[in-house]
């Protein structure tokens, strides 16, 4: 299913000019046609918007892009191409080092993140920033990759709080990206 859907968009449009060009014979159905064109135009846009990171769109109607994680998450939204748009966004900010919940199974460091893995409670003085994948920030259980290797046990986060807090970005928008301090 997941190789059928990015078709969708183009059968519905297809469908649509099929049914405006039958209707359009018929006097008086000219709006219908500007209306229909106007929505494939808008949904083309906001398909554009979300890349290069389209694993992660969502709808206007779903939250938008970089929005839907509350909706659906885990596969759905994260593939590990946070990883690339967080390290850009320490970078463009000047941040050298963050506290880091990423679900994923690769180090985050071969993608030159300096970070202390953040498994829960009062991060440490070693940052004031804290980046956390989608995935822990709705609660999700899962195992954690650090530079010490793979947790033991399934972390669960409790990000009650900051689910209320806008982040400071939304790198790739499957991370969030906090000023703790």
């Amino acid at each position: 299913m997941r190789y059928v859907l990015p078709l969708l968009p183009f059968l519905c449009a297809g469908i649509g000019v099929l049914f405006v060009t039958r209707q359009s014979r018929k006097e008086g159905t000219r709006p219908i046609a500007s209306v229909a064109a106007v929505l494939v135009l808008l949904a083309g846009v906001e398909g554009v918007r979300a890349l290069p990171y389209p694993l992660s769109f969502f709808n206007v109607f779903a939250g938008g892009p970089g929005r839907g994680d509350r909706i659906v998450n885990d596969a759905n939204v994260d593939w590990g191409q946070g990883l690339v748009a967080l390290r850009d966004e320490l970078q463009k900010r000047g941040i050298r080092k963050v506290h880091l919940a990423y679900h994923g199974t690769i180090d985050p460091r071969l993608y030159g993140i300096d970070y202390v893995p953040y498994v829960g409670g009062q991060p440490g003085p070693e940052s004031d920033y804290l980046a956390i994948s989608s995935y822990y920030l709705v609660g999700l259980p899962a195992r954690m990759t650090t530079y010490l290797g793979q947790s033991e046990r399934s972390i669960v986060l409790n990000m009650g709080p900051l689910l209320q807090v806008e982040p400071l970005a939304r790198p790739a928008g499957c991370m969030y990206l906090f000023k703790i301090r």
